[in-house]
């Protein structure tokens, strides 16, 4: 529609909310979603893949910044999901409660934050590679060391 903005977070800002409606179960972590929680833009997003993580940011569902909706196959039942989540989101009250928690979470997905937390996997996934290059078989023994501090 508008092409790669330039200013992607001044777009967000002008939303109501954003709307992910993927079915791919193998969404990780659209950056789609991060841009509108970096922006307390609230969204409409499909359960799948990590997007729960996003939108749902604590364990105990207190800090939910959105409306997830089901991946539903049937084309006819998920378009009506859809339809039930903006109606939901048209709420004032529910509105304004999706914006609070966006605002709560959003300094956890500033981009040098998402950013270092990426690196220190991935650093960590190369360690462990390095690791299982040098003791071979005995890699598994020595995770299960680590893992329990010896």
């Amino acid at each position: 529609m508008f092409g790669i903005p330039k200013e992607i977070h001044g777009f967000y800002r002008l939303c109501d909310c954003g709307i992910l409606a993927s079915r791919f179960q193998g969404e990780s972590f659209p950056l789609t979603l991060i841009e509108c929680i970096q922006t307390s833009t609230p969204v409409i997003a499909t359960d799948v893949g990590e997007v729960k993580n996003i939108v749902t940011f604590r364990s105990d569902n207190s800090l939910v910044a959105g409306v997830l909706v089901a991946p539903e196959p049937n084309d006819t039942k998920f378009v009506g999901n859809l339809v039930s989540a903006m109606y939901k989101m048209l709420d004032r009250e529910n509105h304004i409660a999706y914006v609070n928690a966006a605002k709560q979470i959003q300094n956890d997905f500033q981009i040098d934050k998402v950013t270092s937390q990426y690196d220190s996997v991935y650093n960590s996934l190369l360690e462990r590679r390095a690791v299982k290059r040098v003791y071979g078989e005995q890699y598994n023994e020595f995770v299960s060391l680590l893992n329990r501090g010896e």
